[in-house]
């Protein structure tokens, strides 16, 4: 069964990359076969006039139409020439990099950058400070992306002046290069300019290759950083949290944490409930590099379930309540609903849990990712998964908090509430927090704390 499934999932996703594929082409050839009337020069309309605004308006439109930059400056050059073309078409490329970056800015700041700067705060600061040498070796390399050069920019934050300057800088050689091939007469001017943007670059890229070699703040030198910083997180993520002994008049707390998070985002929060008192534990569960959470829930449950055992026959204890965010509350509920956890669970409180799935995964599973990672499919709206959660009874004894958001774009506002076939589940708004916010705000923690004490 289980080998049928992959071989379903492996059909399905391969399925929808060649229509994305067909339909980005069928797209792109529409449009420009519509907009271009004849030859290149024809893109532009017939009234000279309009040639420079309607230019500009077709480098904001090609990020759209899934077209490549480099046929930019093929048109700029039939219309205005080889020097005048190439300036044109780096003016056209600023304009189109800054709408993909600023549309993936709006994602950046609520999702990407909190999780970078909660998993690899040093990566933070070093994206801060160098922003600019890797938009202009972006810019420069010939066979980087440009729209997907400008996607990640976004995602990280840059600044906007660095991307407006170094952009506009870096894509001047593939302009003047495509420009000149394309016009057809290239005249003495274009012929200077050409030259003297080789020996420009003959310039540059010894002076980069010093920047990046020799100096102490180099960007090699800061990747070297972020390297030994990423073999740390791996180190420390995959260490439990080792305690000699827990109180026996304390019931331990679990934390479980939710997709693509690692163990060391729970530190604050880890902080917080310590400092109030309770006996914390939280396990590495796996995923990508042994870190980042991509595991099958299903097999995350019973992984949950091997190490609780051996805790419990090593302490003597045989009670725990559980906190759990994200997808990590889904890992919960399934271990304590279909696996038997709930005799040893009294309490479980999620937090931002996608109880009737994400939208969000569709966007991944529009990717190779679908074929990897289970648990996007198992996270989708109306999964197998879901509907077998759903299709519990919570025992009686088992209290079911649901911390849940308005402004929660995993799981957005009811979309966090558990709604099983039969049973009492609590639910708790929290409608000023983002999804990742519940990992790090105080009032998380008394609300956690005053439902813990609550019927204790």
């Amino acid at each position: 069964m289980r080998a049928y499934l992959q071989t379903s999932r492996l059909k399905t996703v391969i399925t929808i990359e060649l229509l994305l594929i067909v339909a980005a082409v069928f797209v792109a050839a529409s449009f420009w076969q519509n907009v271009c009337v004849n030859s290149l020069r024809g893109c532009l309309g017939a009234d000279e006039l309009l040639h420079l605004p309607r230019f500009l308006l077709l480098a904001i439109i090609r990020p759209f139409v899934f077209t490549p930059v480099s046929l930019l400056p093929a048109i700029a050059a039939e219309s205005f020439g080889t020097v005048w073309g190439a300036l044109l078409n780096a003016v056209g490329a600023v304009l189109s990099g800054l709408v993909v970056f600023f549309i993936a800015r709006l994602v950046g700041k609520k999702i990407v950058m909190p999780w970078l700067k909660r998993n690899f705060p040093r990566t933070y600061s070093f994206m801060r400070a160098q922003d600019y040498k890797i938009i202009l070796l972006l810019r420069l390399f010939p066979f980087a992306h440009f729209d997907l050069c400008s996607l990640v920019f976004g995602l990280l934050a840059f600044r906007v002046r660095h991307v407006v300057i170094f952009t506009f800088i870096g894509i001047l050689p593939e302009s003047f290069l495509i420009a000149h091939f394309a016009a057809m007469h290239a005249d003495f001017l274009a012929r200077t300019v050409l030259v003297l943007l080789v020996l420009t670059l003959a310039l540059l890229i010894p002076a980069l290759t010093w920047e990046l070699l020799s100096r102490r703040s180099s960007l090699i030198t800061q990747m070297k950083a972020i390297y030994r910083e990423l073999l740390d997180e791996l180190q420390e993520n995959n260490e439990l949290i080792r305690r000699t002994a827990f109180s026996p008049q304390k019931i331990p707390l679990l934390l479980l944490y939710g997709f693509f998070s690692s163990r060391n985002c729970l530190m604050i929060t880890e902080r917080i409930l310590t400092s109030r008192g309770y006996d914390v534990v939280s396990f590495n569960l796996g995923g990508l590099l042994g870190v980042f959470f991509t595991e099958n829930i299903i097999d995350s449950a019973k992984l949950i379930d091997r190490k609780l055992q051996r805790l419990f026959k090593l302490h003597n204890f045989d009670k725990i309540n559980i906190v759990g965010h994200s997808k990590g509350g889904l890992v919960a509920l399934w271990w304590l609903l279909k696996l038997g956890g709930a005799r040893y669970c009294d309490k479980i409180i999620t937090m931002g849990t996608p109880f009737c799935g994400s939208k969000l995964t569709y966007i991944a599973l529009m990717t190779p990712l679908g074929l990897v990672w289970h648990d996007l499919w198992q996270m989708r709206p109306n999964s197998s998964f879901l509907t077998d959660l759903h299709d519990s009874e919570i025992p009686a004894s088992l209290q079911v908090y649901c911390l849940h958001s308005l402004n929660d774009s995993v799981a957005t506002g009811e979309d966090g509430i558990f709604k099983p076939r039969r049973g009492n589940v609590t639910a708790v708004p929290m409608n000023h927090l983002r999804h990742l916010e519940f990992l790090n705000n105080r009032d998380v923690g008394d609300v956690i704390s005053s439902l813990l004490r609550d019927r204790q």
